[in-house]
């Protein structure tokens, strides 16, 4: 995630800075994932949903939007802000979502269900009691493929190393003794 610089005197600067570090963290290393980055100025945000290049290199989100959708959230449902709170603290005691690979958990070529591999993961990281599995989705395209609890938990499917899966962990993540 790439974050505006709110200190700056004009918004257009913030995101310079985001489009420029963008473009050189998605040049210089191979990532699995689109890094989301976050613009102020609607100039900035134009530009960016028509620009392909910059599209195909991160997600963009403009700040009041999404200052808005979370209020809005909160505002209808008020546990909703408790929930995005502890979500975003930094309190090391604060759970987190988590993108692990599925073949930290099952051998890519494995037939099992998404409640299957929930009990898999459940075992597995026994040391971390309160983990959970709350989605998946194809590290080849993140943005169709990404699935939040599915309705199909009972279908079986093959497992690859181009499988992710969204875990909600409760503190520190810690998967040495995997």
């Amino acid at each position: 995630m790439i974050l505006a610089d709110d200190e700056v005197e004009e918004s257009i600067e913030s995101d310079s800075s985001v489009l420029t570090s963008l473009l050189h963290v998605s040049t210089a290393h191979d990532l699995k994932c689109k890094p989301t980055c976050e613009v102020l100025d609607w100039r900035s945000e134009r530009i960016v949903r028509k620009n392909d290049v910059l599209k195909s290199r991160g997600n963009f989100v403009k700040s009041a939007e999404l200052e808005t959708g979370v209020f809005a959230l909160c505002s209808h449902n008020p546990i909703m802000g408790n929930v995005m709170r502890f979500l975003v603290s930094m309190d090391e005691n604060s759970s987190t979502i988590s993108q692990i690979p599925a073949t930290v958990f099952v051998k890519s070529g494995t037939k099992c269900s998404f409640r299957d591999l929930a009990e898999i993961l459940k075992k597995d990281r026994g040391s971390n009691p309160g983990d959970t599995l709350i989605g998946m989705a194809g590290v080849s395209n993140l943005d169709k493929d990404l699935e939040l609890n599915p309705l199909e938990k009972n279908a079986i499917r093959e497992w690859t190393d181009q499988d992710v899966l969204l875990v909600l962990t409760h503190g520190t993540l810690n998967l040495s003794d995997q």
